[in-house]
């Protein structure tokens, strides 16, 4: 049973049912993430699992250009592009010179690489 007191007990819409639930995350030491932060973590993980040997190169380039498209969309300063944009060109190659698969997959995982090393500057700089 809801104490008659707490914001929960009162009917409400659903924009302020999605502010409360921020605000009382937020009170219980728990924020949400910005969205901004959650597809940063989304192409980290992708990042991840490519130089894990979990997901082919093509499909990872692919999943991480459009996360950090996205990201780039909710980062004022548009930092990300550059490598969105490497990351969307290895997959136009990858598509377009099949005989040289085995060098672009490897320029995938470079970029992957030094995707990690700005995603942890990313996190510096948030912090």
């Amino acid at each position: 049973m809801t104490p008659r007191g707490s914001p929960a007990s009162r009917r409400t819409e659903p924009r302020e049912a999605a502010d409360l639930f921020v605000q009382a995350m937020a009170e219980l030491g728990h924020p949400l993430p910005t969205p901004q932060v959650v597809l940063w973590d989304r192409a980290r993980l992708a990042t991840r699992a490519l130089l894990g040997g979990e997901t082919g190169a093509r499909e990872a380039a692919g999943e991480i250009a459009a996360l950090l498209c996205k990201a780039g969309h909710c980062d004022e300063q548009g930092r990300w592009s550059d490598f969105a944009t490497r990351f969307e060109l290895l997959c136009v190659d990858w598509d377009d010179l099949p005989a040289d698969r085995d060098k672009i997959a490897e320029d995938i995982r470079v970029a992957a690489r030094e995707l990690l090393v700005g995603c942890e500057q990313l996190s510096r700089d948030v912090d």
